[in-house]
């Protein structure tokens, strides 16, 4: 018998960098995100903007994030061409 290891399919998505790192802000307060796609050169470098906790932070589909009220939101970045 040998081992069958199945690895998920390569997307050409080899890293998203996200600036800033950490962000602290005051409820009414935004700030921009920039996320840079690190990709093959045919694949689509757009990504989607996530925020966990929809009453305490928003984000727009353009990556500016407000601030609603105190707490602590994670905010996930995802590239169209590989969501996971």
């Amino acid at each position: 018998m040998i081992p069958v290891n199945v690895m998920p399919k390569y997307t050409g998505v080899r890293s998203i960098a996200i600036s800033p790192g950490v962000i602290s802000l005051l409820p009414g307060q935004t700030q921009a995100v920039s996320a840079t796609v690190d990709a093959d050169s045919k694949v689509s470098r757009d990504v989607k903007f996530e925020i966990d906790s929809v009453s305490v932070a928003s984000v727009s589909a353009g990556g500016v994030v407000t601030a609603i009220r105190s707490g602590v939101a994670h905010l996930t970045v995802r590239s169209v061409a590989d969501p996971t």
